[in-house]
């Protein structure tokens, strides 16, 4: 098992279900089911509003989609995308933790 999967694993022992993908919506590593196509579109979200970001000189930390009472998160993370769907605001903390950690073993 590779270290960005003991992440993914500490994350769903947290109670985040979370994926990873290449910026172009490969799937790398996941505890959640995707309908099909849905890397793409979560790729694309996060690739416009990084295009939008620039365009204002600034950088894009994450995208938060709120849905119900959850939080569907997405952190960059290199040339990949963290995403992670959290219950609680206080639990993205945890998520952007994992997305440094992945940052330094990616």
């Amino acid at each position: 098992m590779g270290q960005e999967e003991q992440v993914m694993q500490e994350l769903q022992g947290k109670g985040i279900a979370a994926a990873l993908l290449r910026k172009d919506g490969v799937l790398v590593s996941s505890s959640i089911g995707f309908e099909e196509g849905a890397q793409n579109i979560i790729a694309s979200i996060s690739n416009i509003t990084e295009e939008m970001m620039l365009e204002v000189a600034d950088s894009q930390k994450e995208v938060e989609i709120n849905i119900d009472n959850s939080f569907f998160v997405i952190v960059p993370v290199n040339n990949f995308l963290l995403c992670g769907l959290v219950k609680e605001r206080e639990l993205k903390k945890e998520l952007r933790d994992a997305a440094e950690q992945l940052k330094r073993i990616l």
